[in-house]
């Protein structure tokens, strides 16, 4: 296939498919992400950058979050969310992971396997630098993902697969 043979929905051809998508606004594009990034998880296709920019609604005490599958082709959906609390406020930790696994719910209609509350500054470091999905679900894997407070669902109800590396 030549390099430029993508065609648009509407038939012009001759676009290079490059893996971004985007939304084209007031006569530009905004990136929103890639389409390898995309998780299949209960049957629905997510984004995840969907679902961390929706969890800023959660809650005030709320930064970052990161979400990705456990596994490389299944596993369960994992939330790492960044939570700004004082010892005496994290007595509302495990409220605050509920209202995190029903928001995912009620939003985007699948189920959450684990919701890990972190300090900030363990998804997003050093200013605008991002710590990528991949270095968080391995850390996640091995053990070394330090949570103020995780809740795990006993079971997902079918297991989610996908990249968001």
């Amino acid at each position: 296939m030549p390099l430029f043979a993508a065609r648009a929905a509407d038939g012009p051809g001759g676009f290079l498919r490059t893996g971004d998508l985007g939304l084209a606004a007031g006569g530009g594009i905004r990136m929103t992400g890639r389409v390898h990034d995309g998780l299949l998880v209960d049957g629905v296709t997510l984004h995840p950058q969907d679902v961390e920019r929706e969890l800023l609604g959660c809650g005030r005490a709320l930064g970052s979050a990161r979400v990705f599958c456990a596994g490389p082709g299944a596993g369960p959906l994992v939330v790492v969310q960044e939570v700004r609390t004082a010892g005496a406020a994290r007595t509302g930790l495990p409220r605050l992971a509920a209202r995190i696994r029903a928001r995912v719910a009620e939003e985007f209609g699948v189920t959450t396997g684990a919701v890990l509350l972190v300090r900030p500054g363990t998804v997003r470091r050093d200013g605008a630098v991002k710590v990528r999905r991949a270095v968080l679900r391995e850390w996640y894997l091995r053990g070394e993902l330090r949570a103020l407070h995780a809740d795990y669902a006993p079971a997902p109800t079918e297991p989610c697969r996908g990249g968001a590396a």
